[in-house]
């Protein structure tokens, strides 16, 4: 039997019960992408329509959190977009290393490759030491997978030519321990790392930045969305602080343009002007 897609009033009424059933807000994701992702969850669930979906999102918690994933997206990678990790090696770090110590927000980082890469950057740039780094996301699964540092070996050959391909020059098996079907990433790479839930689209700032990472995310927000978003990171960057973006993503043409210089137009590299010092 096909479905029917999820029209606007039927979306709209979703979107509502998810948020009176648990808190968390989906009223300004991007309508058409958001759409796509709940009919996909009814059709690998067996659901016969939006309104099976409606009931199983009204009064059974446990189905809400297994389909979170999919509605937040929590994809990611080691290295993901290895050139994009060159860039911040070679542009970004040296200006970080002018601080006496670093502070670093990784929004929307799912389960954590993308932290541990950038971990690993700093180990070998030699700041790991002096920075605290913040990584945080909606979603509390994503998060304590980010947490254990462990993944599919399956990815392990991918992951290191990807390492290599951005600069690296220690032995990339010196940060796990592999086993048949799984490696995890060494304790000191998440010494200085806290994990935490944070929700983009009502919680606020939480400190002043010296280096703000947010990609692949916003691309899943309508227009109101993306600039409070961006609103967001403005507030919660110290003077001249670094901004990192997806390769979709980008601040032109918002209300937020003003307030941030392009440093690399291709890597999605912006930096703060003005702000607290």
């Amino acid at each position: 039997m096909s479905l029917s897609p999820i029209n606007s009033g039927q979306l709209q009424k979703i979107i509502k019960v998810i948020y009176e059933n648990s808190g968390y807000d989906f009223s300004n994701y991007s309508k058409a992408s958001f759409g796509r992702r709940l009919e996909k969850i009814i059709k690998d669930h067996r659901l016969k329509g939006h309104r099976e979906l409606i009931e199983k999102l009204s009064g059974d918690l446990s189905f809400f959190a297994n389909v979170l994933p999919d509605l937040t997206v929590s994809t990611t990678e080691m290295f993901r977009d290895p050139e994009v990790y060159k860039g911040i090696f070679d542009q970004l770090l040296p200006e970080l290393a002018t601080y006496p110590s670093i502070r670093i927000w990784h929004a929307g980082c799912s389960t954590g490759e993308e932290v541990y890469s950038m971990t690993i950057l700093l180990k070998e740039f030699g700041l790991y030491d002096r920075c605290s780094i913040y990584a945080t996301d909606i979603d509390e699964r994503a998060l304590a997978t980010a947490k254990r540092g462990i993944y599919r070996l399956d990815d392990l050959q991918e992951y290191t030519k990807r390492y290599y391909k951005v600069g690296g020059t220690t032995p990339f098996s010196e940060y796990y321990n592999s086993s048949d079907k799984f490696f995890s990433f060494d304790a000191s790479l998440r010494k200085n790392v806290l994990f935490s839930t944070h929700n983009l689209a009502i919680d606020k700032s939480f400190g002043d930045f010296h280096l703000i990472i947010c990609r692949n995310v916003m691309i899943y927000f309508d227009r109101i969305l993306q600039e409070r978003v961006l609103g967001l990171f403005k507030n919660s960057l110290m003077r001249r602080g670094l901004l990192v973006l997806g390769s979709k993503e980008s601040i032109g043409f918002t209300s937020e343009e003003k307030n941030f210089e392009t440093i690399d137009h291709k890597l999605r590299f912006f930096k703060r002007i003005g702000g607290p010092l």
